[in-house]
């Protein structure tokens, strides 16, 4: 009995040392599985937590971007309106400008023209040129051929020519339609004191004496008669 109740203790002390050797590395592996699992978990939540930066960042990135365009849009408009601005203002500057140096250019003229009626003239009594050079002289002197703008104004100038000597005038025929213009203003011409019979179309330019006017050829030469505005 003694025999068989060693043997027993000594099978169980053989059986438990075996035991002892294996439940070891179960317990290492379940370590490790564990420590597996939680680090898959942290890089997981490493993974997601980027992700979520990097959505935020491009999201925020995105809307500077459209904030920066939206402002870039709105200098680019008002750079645009003050450009157009300037200009109109440039605009009404020089119309302004040329306005009022034509107002003095009409003011300040050659002291040779004389007020006759409410406008200046001159009247060459000395020497005589063609139409052109006549034209020529009037525009050295700031000034234009002479038309007239009623028949009041003209009857106030033929008194001032020599008798039966005839004056450049600054009407003349046009070629397109025949009227007869101002080439001063470039409008109709609206005082005449024809001769019997005239116009004849013996010249496109207009000649006038101190009774009545003509047309003739533009290369006669002759007096003229200046006048200082191109309104008529």
């Amino acid at each position: 009995m003694l025999k068989l109740a060693y043997f027993s203790v000594l099978l169980l002390i053989i059986l438990v040392s075996q035991g002892s050797v294996a439940v070891q590395p179960m317990l290492e592996i379940s370590m490790q599985t564990k420590l597996d699992a939680q680090l898959l978990a942290v890089q997981k939540k490493l993974q997601d937590q980027n992700s979520a930066n990097f959505l935020y960042f491009e999201a925020r990135q995105q809307a500077t971007e459209a904030k920066i365009e939206a402002q870039l849009k709105e200098l680019q408009t008002q750079t645009k309106n003050q450009l157009l601005l300037l200009e109109n203002q440039q605009s009404a500057f020089q119309k302004t400008l040329l306005e009022t140096l034509s107002t003095i250019n009409n003011n300040i003229f050659d002291p040779r023209f004389k007020r006759i009626g409410s406008r200046y003239f001159y009247i060459e009594y000395n020497i005589r040129k063609s139409w052109e050079e006549a034209a020529e002289t009037c525009h050295q002197m700031g000034g234009y051929l002479a038309a007239f703008k009623t028949q009041e104004e003209l009857a106030a100038i033929m008194p001032k020519l020599k008798t039966w000597f005839w004056y450049w005038t600054g009407i003349r025929h046009l070629k397109e339609d025949g009227r007869l213009i101002s080439t001063a203003s470039g409008k109709t011409a609206t005082a005449f004191k024809w001769r019997e019979g005239e116009p004849r179309n013996d010249g496109p330019c207009v000649l006038l004496n101190n009774i009545e006017m003509i047309d003739y050829r533009c290369t006669s030469k002759q007096y003229f008669i200046c006048q200082s505005d191109n309104e008529t």
